[in-house]
């Protein structure tokens, strides 16, 4: 099974107008999308999709984990926790596409594949300086001088 499988939903298939899912974004699926970025992590998704109509959705996204990124200064690897939340248009279409606004997805296949947003919205949630505290002191010393 592939570690962004669960990430796949059908939307075609939902039984109610709102339908909720869980995931875990962990190692295995961080290294599948082979991003620099983050190299692992533990960050749980709640995911909530509502059909706002017959070919319209929205998905809330909300996430809240931690993730492993290179320090700033020293490249080692330091754990940061992150939080986001964000809600996704979809829509149905002829061809699959993302405007900026809304997603599109293939009327005949149905399947919304979640991965790549979460995984932007993880990496946007990581503060764009990301520094060990004893390289940050190092830095503060330096300045000093």
């Amino acid at each position: 099974m592939d570690a962004t499988d669960a990430l796949k939903i059908d939307l075609r298939a939902l039984s109610t107008n709102v339908q909720q899912f869980r995931a875990v974004l962990d190692d295995a699926f961080f290294s599948s999308l082979d991003q620099q970025e983050i190299a692992k992590g533990c960050v749980e998704a709640d995911i909530t999709v509502q059909r706002t109509s017959e070919e319209t959705f929205d998905v809330v996204c909300r996430l809240r984990g931690e993730v492993e990124v290179p320090c700033t200064y020293c490249l080692e690897p330091m754990t940061l926790p992150v939080e986001a939340e964000d809600t996704l248009k979809v829509r149905f279409g002829e061809s699959e596409g993302d405007d900026g606004e809304t997603l599109t997805v293939l009327w005949r296949k149905g399947l919304l594949d979640l991965s790549w947003p979460l995984y932007e919205m993880t990496a946007l949630a990581v503060p764009i300086r990301h520094v060990h505290p004893e390289c940050d002191s190092e830095d503060d010393n330096d300045n000093e001088n």
